[in-house]
Parts: C-alpha cells; structure tokens; sequence
C-alpha cells in the first residue's frame, strides 16, 4: 500500500522541494545505516512523510547536512536526520521484513525469503526497543490477513484494522491520542484508496477486494469524506513546521496514483 503519501512537487516552492528531498534522503540514510544496501531498496516516500510529520509535530530543529552517496555519487545532495527519520527507517524495516514473510508464506516465493532473512538480525533489534510496538503491528497484520481471507464484504471492517496498524506507526511512544487518532484515519483512507485503485486488477486476476460492491462512481466521494475526517485531526494539532509540505501531501498529492490509477 506503498505510494500514496507523497507529495505533489509541481506545487510545492524549490525550499520546500529541498526540505522534502533533504528528509527523504535521510531516511535513505537511516535506511542505509541500520541494514546496509538492502534497507536502501525499501526506500518510500510514504515513510518519508512519517517522519516530516512526527518532526513537525515535535518541532524538531532541522539541520540540513550535505553528502555524495552511491546514489548521487557525483553531485552533492542534502539531507535531514533526526530521531525520527531513524524511527521511520525502523518501522519500514519491520513493515518490509513482514510484508516479505507474508510473500514467502502465501506464494513461496524464494525471492521474499531471501529479503526477508537479510533483514531478520535487523528486526530482532527493532523488536528489542519497541517489543509492544512490534507486537501489535504483528497482529494486526495477522488480523488483516484473516478478515481479506474471509472476504469481509464491509470495506470498514480491513480498513479500520489497517488504521489501527497506523495509528501505532504514529503515536511513537503510545501516549499521544491526536497523533494515534491521525494515524488511524489516515490509515483508512490509504486501505480504501489503494483498494479503489487496485478494483479492476483484482476483479480480473479474482482477488480479494473490499470495495467491490461499491459503485465506482461513488469512490471519490467516499475517499474525500475519509480524508476530511483526517484533515479535520490534523487542523486540531497546530503544526506550523514545514505546514506547507505538510498540506501539500494531504489536500494535492495523496490524490496523486487515485487520479492517474483509480478511475
């Protein structure tokens, strides 16, 4: 459900473009750091936002740094970090290591299996700092999986699973109700937008998909109250770091893959 949270460059200024740019390298870094070249390959936007808005919300100094790496290994680059790119990396990993092990379970598939042991010595340590944190994920992962498998016809019910998932991806140290509550909505738009998207691939290849009864004529409309439903958490919480980054990706760019996929 990667590539939904971005940005809509076309519209942001070439100071915002950088600070987006500086904070999605430095996830990269992150990546990079905690497990090697293949962390790097899990590298998404989607987390990059993660971290741009829990340093937001914190108010997290920025200190933009400069470097060549193998990816731009002739023109200097900058980047962002701080602990919450460090954290957004860490929740990748697990989200990344999951995802390959469901792959490998379902499809046994050699190539999942593979990833998916690069990065265990990587996810046992994530797993030692955030063992509830894991846990969970863990679970509702497995819940997900079991309500598709039923072929739960009510979207509400995956999508509220799923928006459970995010909510602990945003509430960092479980104490804070407006960023799990964020987290949770913004969880259920991504699950309903990716499920939108993906209806005619799924129908044609006989997947599982929750909004198959639901006219798609009445997608847009559905996803446009899910997403005021987000908006109006996030209108609560005072962000004024990087506030235009921020609404870029939520009011223009979160509709990005919907408009060029989903009809």
């Amino acid at each position: 459900m990667f590539g939904f949270v971005i940005a809509n460059k076309e519209e942001l200024s070439p100071e915002e473009e950088e600070i987006y740019r500086g904070y999605y390298c430095g996830l990269c870094r992150e990546l990079s750091a905690l497990a090697g070249f293949k962390g790097r390959l899990t590298l998404n936007f989607d987390m990059t936002f993660l971290a741009l808005f829990l340093s937001a919300y914190y108010r997290l100094p920025e200190e933009m740094h400069t470097e060549k790496c193998v990816a731009h290994p002739i023109k200097v680059h900058p980047f962002i970090t701080n602990r919450f790119t460090e954290y957004a990396a860490q929740m990748n990993l697990l989200l990344s290591y999951f995802k390959f092990d469901d792959d490998w379970k379902d499809d046994r598939s050699l190539k999942a299996l593979t990833a998916k042991n690069s990065l265990q010595k990587t996810v046992e340590r994530i797993h030692r700092q955030y063992p509830q944190k894991t846990a969970h994920i863990q679970a509702y992962l497995n819940d997900l999986t079991r309500i598709e498998a039923s072929g739960e016809h009510n979207p509400d019910i995956p999508a509220n699973c799923f928006g459970r998932l995010m909510a602990q991806l945003f509430d960092v140290e479980g104490d804070c109700p407006a960023l799990a509550e964020f987290g949770f909505r913004l969880g259920k738009v991504i699950y309903i937008m990716d499920a939108c998207v993906d209806l005619k691939k799924d129908v044609k290849k006989c997947r599982y998909n929750p909004m198959i009864e639901v006219s798609s004529q009445d997608f847009q409309q559905i996803l446009t109250i899910l997403l005021s439903d987000c908006t109006d958490i996030y209108d609560t919480m005072n962000i004024i770091q990087n506030k235009g980054i921020i609404e870029n990706i939520l009011f223009s760019g979160i509709w990005t893959r919907f408009r060029k996929e989903g009809k």
